[in-house]
């Protein structure tokens, strides 16, 4: 195994990386490595979350420590169609976490960064809006909608938004009217 020093991290994504993290789960679980007394720290993973759980704890112990990513690429991963990440579950958990962790530490970073808050809201309006968009045509107009009207909260005049708001309200009328509904695997 090769030795590793400061020339090994990828800079964009090592130190207090809080503020990145805010947007995108970075780490792979099955890579990290961490001492024992940091996990001790960090406390367990959030078994509320039925996903987003790893995302959870990067975020918990981002405050705490900076973390390093390695430019090297030392793990494998495996996508196919079954991948929990190509099932969309009830709940918008991506969303949750980020709201959780923006309630609990807000938009500056340990390192005294903030993030801005216009960038929070449309980030979450996206994930919003992905969530929901993939719901209408997955076959679950009822999410959908609750999906779109979150949206609401971060950007109330996307047109784009208003727009899918109708077509959610449209096609669940046509659900219950009808009683079809596309097939559609949840978790």
């Amino acid at each position: 195994m090769s030795e590793f020093s400061d020339s090994n991290f990828n800079d964009r994504v090592s130190g207090w990386i809080y503020n990145e993290l805010l947007f995108q789960s970075l780490l792979l679980t099955s890579s990290v490595m961490m001492r024992r007394c940091l996990v001790d720290q960090i406390g367990d993973f959030d078994i509320n979350l039925k996903r987003g759980q790893d995302y959870d704890y990067w975020l918990r112990a981002s405050r705490l420590t900076k973390i390093h990513k390695l430019d090297e690429k030392l793990t494998w991963y495996r996508l196919h169609s079954q991948n929990i990440g190509y099932l969309y579950p009830d709940k918008d958990y991506e969303s949750l976490v980020v709201e959780k962790a923006l309630k609990n530490w807000g938009t500056t970073g340990p390192d005294g960064r903030t993030t801005r808050k216009r960038d929070i809201r449309r980030h979450l309006s996206r994930l919003s809006f992905k969530f929901g968009y993939a719901h209408l045509w997955k076959g679950d107009a009822k999410i959908a909608l609750r999906s779109f009207l979150n949206v609401i909260k971060y950007r109330p005049l996307y047109l784009k938004n208003w727009l899918y708001i109708l077509v959610s309200l449209v096609k669940g009328k046509f659900q219950r009217n009808t009683g079809q509904k596309l097939k559609y695997k949840s978790r």
